[in-house]
């Protein structure tokens, strides 16, 4: 027996939904629940009639119809035929990762050739490839021969089409040993080692980690491109580590990861529910620091954030044994990191280059569309089907995982269903936030190019349901380009209308409030970029026009023109201006742009066809 199609429940008082096939979720208030209690089994009048005495008939008439809207655009409902089932459960991709676990880097070399060759032949159709190495102690010295030897690795990737990358995992001492031992945790420093040539910067930073001030050795591995990221790893060894984000978040760490199934590993008989209670007191932080406008990366969490958003079930959250592997210091590979030094697990040698396919084959039913267990649970879009480590420590078996440890992650998938929920409500992007997290490397950002235009005169924010109000009253029978020179342009809008465009933006174009620093909105701003132009297309509408006429806002288009343009990715912008926007004309010009020409007779508006002029500005000007 499967899971309920969508899945109810409670938390603190507070009614939630969730989508078991599409993580969609949302609280809802108690005629929405008790509307739910039935659909979508039951047929839309016996639901009318089964609640006739707890609700007025238009009330509930008005929520299934949001249901029907929300299952026609498949945000819930959504039909899985037997062919992509079919696909999600049997995928099984190429190696993603290997790591060298070793006592030193220098131990590691002997080896490291043949761990590059076992990870480009086993890559398949994979195109990103990570080779991490992870000594237990590290002597700076010993990166140049490594570097040497990692170039030519990467040489071998770059001609096999592979976007190959280099992880260094060290032990780490983020506080005083004072602190480490009072936090309950034990931590580990993983850098994304910048792309070939490999950089000799790298050998200084990886002395400064070890000293007194390791933040101050994370920025600088930063700001000289040494490397592209770094993450603190934290793995509990207690069950109780309830601020152990804080602790780091407040130390200067702004990327950081759970360790959870190697913590199951090392300590099997922690009481799950206690570890649930440690990890909610952790993300209530996070979100907190999110909500605050303090954005940093925290995972688990912000992955499944992510997942919820996007509408992206995980289906098979543990890679071991097929997307990654892992050799130890005499070149025993293993399924993954948990697993090291288990002798149960081990599928082959390295130095002997044997590989036991029939070993690797338990993992590849993993996952929770291979596992009865999981077929039944409504969590399973978020859980992933857990962790095969987790499972082997808990049960002894890797394929069925402790019904104790299943009751405690649906109760934390509850807590992420409703942290989610807080920080959606407030206009969290996720796009952004995860997206800032990745690899530094300089990449073109909208969001970050109208931050530089607005900061300190304006503020920015993503738009919100809320919003509807006042886009309706700037936006009706509104005569600026705006809103008529683009293809949704109509003179007329509802209140429905720019709340589901708020809740549903196109991925093509991005759309922000302006507001004034006191909170209050005056106006909007909106970019789209042209795919394979090197060119961009922008809106920009301030509801009071005397600010067009600001020196500040004048210069700071300025700034945003340099931003957006900087990197080369986008060398054109082009801006509609109508007639009677002399105000807005005369800003883009004191900016830079230059007015290249005019679209005759290409705005029909009130029965008249009117002309509409395009500024430009080019960076190549």
């Amino acid at each position: 027996m499967q899971a309920p199609h969508l899945h109810r429940f409670e938390r603190d008082g507070r009614c939630y939904v969730i989508d078991t096939h599409t993580c969609f979720c949302f609280e809802c208030d108690r005629i929405s629940w008790d509307v739910l209690e039935y659909y979508p089994r039951e047929p839309v009048n016996r639901i009318y009639h089964l609640l006739r005495d707890r609700h007025p008939r238009k009330e509930l008439e008005e929520v299934v119809g949001e249901l029907e809207w929300l299952r026609v655009t498949k945000a819930i409902l959504a039909p899985l035929d037997d062919e992509s089932f079919f696909k999600k459960a049997a995928r099984a991709g190429g190696l993603k990762k290997l790591t060298l676990a070793a006592a030193s880097l220098r131990e590691a070399l002997s080896w490291l050739n043949r761990g590059g060759l076992l990870l480009l032949a086993r890559s398949r159709e994979e195109k990103d490839i990570t080779l991490s190495l992870r000594p237990e102690t590290l002597i700076a010295a010993d990166w140049g021969q490594a570097a040497v030897a990692l170039a030519e690795i990467s040489a071998a990737a770059r001609l096999a089409g592979k976007n190959f990358r280099v992880e260094l995992d060290i032990p780490f001492s983020p506080f005083p040993e004072t602190i480490i031992k009072n936090s309950g945790c034990t931590f580990r420093c993983r850098l994304l080692v910048s792309a070939a040539p490999f950089p000799e910067s790298l050998k200084g930073g990886l002395t400064a980690l070890n000293g007194k001030k390791p933040v101050g050795a994370f920025k600088t591995l930063l700001e000289n491109g040494a490397v592209e990221t770094i993450r603190v790893a934290v793995q509990p060894a207690s069950e109780t580590f309830h601020t152990v984000v804080e602790a780091l978040h407040k130390a200067g760490y702004g990327d950081i990861v759970f360790d959870l199934p190697g913590a199951w590993m090392a300590h099997p008989r922690h009481d799950p529910e206690a570890v649930v209670d440690s990890l909610e007191a952790n993300i209530l932080y996070y979100v907190d620091q999110l909500l605050h406008n303090a954005p940093f990366r925290v995972e688990p969490f912000a992955l499944l954030f992510k997942a919820i958003h996007d509408g992206a079930p995980m289906y098979r959250a543990d890679p071991s044994g097929i997307e990654t592997l892992v050799a130890d210091g005499e070149g025993a590979l293993y399924p993954s990191l948990p697993f090291l030094g288990t002798p149960r697990f081990i599928l082959g040698n390295l130095m002997e280059g044997v590989l036991d396919e029939t070993r690797c084959e338990p993992f590849l039913l993993s996952g929770t569309l291979q596992t009865p267990e999981c077929l039944r649970c409504w969590a399973r879009g978020l859980c992933g089907g857990g962790h095969a480590a987790i499972h082997y420590a808990r049960s002894g078996d890797i394929h069925h995982p402790d019904a104790a440890w299943c009751d405690a992650q649906r109760r934390w998938t509850g807590a992420v269903v409703e942290a989610f929920n807080r920080i959606a409500s407030a206009g969290i992007n996720f796009d952004h936030l995860v997206a800032s997290m990745g690899p530094c490397t300089r990449r073109f950002s909208l969001l970050g190019a109208a931050k530089a235009l607005f900061k300190g005169q304006l503020g920015l924010r993503p738009l919100l349901e809320g919003d509807a109000t006042v886009l309706v009253q700037w936006e009706n029978w509104n005569r600026s380009a705006y809103f008529l020179c683009n293809e949704t342009g109509a003179l007329t809008a509802t209140r429905y209308d720019r709340e589901m465009d708020a809740l549903h933006p196109p991925p093509y174009r991005q759309e922000w409030m302006l507001t004034r620093m006191n909170g209050t909105p005056c106006g909007l701003l909106k970019l789209q970029p042209v795919p394979g132009k090197q060119m961009a297309r922008a809106w920009l509408y301030l509801h009071d026009e005397e600010l067009y006429a600001k020196p500040a806002l004048q210069h700071t288009l300025q700034a945003l023109l340099a931003e957006l343009c900087r990197e080369g990715q986008i060398r054109h912008i082009l801006t509609p201006v109508t007639a009677n926007e002399t105000k807005l004309a005369a800003a883009l010009t004191t900016a830079g742009f230059v007015h290249a020409g005019t679209e005759r007779e290409s705005l029909y508006l009130q029965g008249v066809y009117q002309d509409v002029d395009i500024y430009t500005y080019s960076a190549e000007d």
